[in-house]
């Protein structure tokens, strides 16, 4: 499954190329320092980027979701409508 690169919307790339918002694990106090996440396109990529300057960061990898998208109301829906229209 393509989606939109958080870095180059214009750009598409893979899933399995992308952070995933479900997957990330950390303790409080991360979560805490950084305030979350920000409400943008990509906040998951956001929130690692910025982790990634003041703490140790892992990636793991080894498969921790199931991504069942069947909804005209997710964003990526919305997003493929856009870039399928173009």
């Amino acid at each position: 499954m393509l989606i939109p690169d958080a870095r180059n919307p214009e750009k598409l790339i893979h899933i399995e190329k992308c952070i995933i918002g479900a997957t990330i694990f950390g303790i409080k106090k991360v979560f805490e320092t950084m305030k979350g996440f920000r409400d943008i396109y990509g906040y998951d990529y956001d929130f690692m980027r910025r982790c990634r300057k003041k703490f140790r960061t892992v990636k793991c990898d080894l498969p921790t979701y199931i991504y069942y998208r069947n909804s005209g109301d997710s964003i990526l829906s919305k997003k493929k409508l856009l870039y399928d229209s173009k």
